[in-house]
């Protein structure tokens, strides 16, 4: 098959790296994979390029390009004519349906990672450009129930399709069952970019908290962002210099994790976090607010702690139940998180999902043609 993946942008974010674990895993398979990036390139493209995907990017900035990427997309479709458009994002999601109005595409998937995707304009702007596309997905459940209560997608073109994981870059292999460090310290991580979404003032919060009862409790930030400059002065002012490290944007992320404890992450929404099957596959315990699917990786009581969202002294109390357990206790937690994720997050079972999806979408349509031609 031609599969053409089109994405909003290519930072290191979580829907991005999903892309590309997709677009890899197809292109290790044998099918012609290309993605395209409305916006200017971020380093997931070199990621991708690093395993033999063609990567292009429209380089739109703003609300005022949209048209020019519409445009763009429709080019690129004519030029390759894949079998499936597969978008991700509500931008690139919106732009792909749209697009279709000037060039026919065989079968137009648009798949959100969220389940707050743009704001309140993004159900009715899906509901109203529903038939252009053929299938809706999020890599949320909550997200569908919501996609479906608010009736912004018919149930017959509606799924839930979870994120994959390449689960061997992430492994521990021999020193799992060795302490790793006997310094004294205990390492958190967290990992995301600093917006909204992530709400790490809370996080910062709860770890001074933390902090404050265990010295030598340590927290590491990996992540970039427009609210890194405020996240440095809030941990300034709570007197956390030394005990928490912003380590800006990394492409080490998976040693990061083998060197950490436990991961944490104070989000006030998601959809499925990719960096949480991340650290699941490291065998980190963790201490999470239960949004959006996080539920569905993090299994409260057995491979880590969930707690509700925007509660620094909750976020910290199940850090620190955490932190009071013993070795062997947390390494069963990772252990049993690596577990699920081997299970239920597993790259090849996702490819092989969205293979049967789409060799599904491609004959229906070819259905569709016969019967037109015979009537």
């Amino acid at each position: 098959m031609r599969l053409l993946y089109v994405v909003t942008g290519t930072n290191l974010a979580g829907a991005e790296m999903q892309v590309l674990q997709l677009s890899r895993g197809m292109h290790r398979r044998g099918h012609e994979v290309h993605v395209l990036s409305l916006a200017p390139e971020g380093p997931v493209a070199a990621l991708a390029r690093e395993a033999g995907v063609e990567v292009q990017s429209l380089g739109v900035r703003g609300p005022a390009g949209l048209i020019r990427a519409v445009r763009g997309v429709a080019r690129h479709t004519a030029r390759m004519r894949p079998d499936v458009l597969h978008s991700h994002l509500i931008h690139a999601n919106l732009v792909s349906r749209v697009s279709r109005m000037l060039g026919p595409v065989p079968v137009l998937i648009s798949t959100g990672h969220s389940v707050r995707e743009g704001g309140s304009w993004s159900l009715p702007a899906y509901r109203f450009t529903d038939s252009l596309s053929d299938l809706t997905t999020n890599v949320s459940r909550r997200a569908v129930e919501q996609y479906r209560a608010r009736r912004a997608v018919p149930p017959g073109k509606l799924r839930f399709v979870a994120n994959g994981l390449d689960l061997e870059t992430f492994d521990r292999g021999a020193d799992t069952d060795s302490p790793r460090r006997t310094d004294g310290t205990f390492r958190f991580i967290a990992v995301g970019r600093f917006e909204e979404a992530k709400d790490y003032p809370t996080m910062l919060r709860a770890f001074a908290l933390v902090a404050a009862q265990v010295p030598g409790a340590h927290l590491d930030i990996v992540g970039e962002g427009r609210g890194l400059e405020a996240a440095r002065a809030q941990a300034s002012a709570l007197n956390l210099s030394g005990r928490v490290t912003f380590l800006g944007a990394r492409r080490d992320v998976p040693a990061l994790l083998r060197s950490a404890d436990a991961f944490l992450m104070s989000s006030a929404w998601e959809g499925m976090p990719m960096v949480l099957l991340e650290a699941s596959a490291a065998r980190l315990p963790v201490v999470a607010t239960d949004v959006g699917s996080i539920r569905d990786v993090v299994q409260d009581g057995r491979s880590g702690y969930l707690v509700p969202p925007g509660d620094p002294p909750a976020l910290a109390t199940a850090a620190l139940a955490l932190l009071s357990t013993p070795d062997t206790t947390r390494r069963e937690l990772g252990a049993q998180g690596r577990r699920h994720v081997e299970r239920t997050f597993g790259l090849d079972g996702v490819l092989d999902e969205w293979e049967r999806i789409y060799h599904e979408l491609l004959t229906a349509r070819r259905a569709r043609q016969d019967v037109r031609r015979n009537a």
